[in-house]
């Protein structure tokens, strides 16, 4: 009965819905405020809304095209060093090894207001692409406990 449980839990967290997210109770600007289509751009894509199998709690991504597969230190490494590029925006939070937009691992942003979404994406893609990253970057849109 316990394994059944947890394949019908486990089945729910990996098998979502894939569609846009609505508003937020508390978040400030709402999903119409992404500008940013979906698709390729030079060497990154943009994930609207993630790809099933990805995490649940994403709301979109930025996904690498790039050759090099980053390891879990270099994955951790790059979270820092794009929370440091976004930090001028609206509680940048996230970083670190997780789970991503697409299957597979990547690191975390968190942001609180969609009006930001489309200026992290702006600096996150080309911070990729220069790298020739095949990263991914969830991200994701929250009420700020901040305030």
């Amino acid at each position: 009965m316990k394994v059944v449980a947890l394949a019908a839990l486990l089945t729910g967290c990996v098998a979502h819905e894939a569609s846009e997210p609505g508003p937020r109770e508390g978040v400030l600007g709402s999903p119409e405020d992404v500008h940013t289509a979906a698709g390729d751009y030079a060497g990154y894509r943009v994930l609207r809304p993630c790809a099933p199998g990805g995490a649940s709690f994403a709301d979109l991504g930025v996904s690498g095209t790039g050759s090099v597969v980053p390891t879990q230190a270099m994955i951790t490494a790059a979270g820092t060093e794009i929370l440091q590029l976004i930090g001028d925006l609206r509680l940048p939070g996230g970083g670190g090894y997780g789970f991503a937009c697409e299957a597979g691992f990547g690191t975390t942003l968190v942001l609180g207001d969609w009006r930001d979404v489309d200026t992290a994406i702006a600096r996150v893609g080309p911070w990729i692409a220069q790298r020739d990253l095949a990263l991914q970057v969830a991200i994701s849109v929250e009420v700020s406990h901040a305030d």
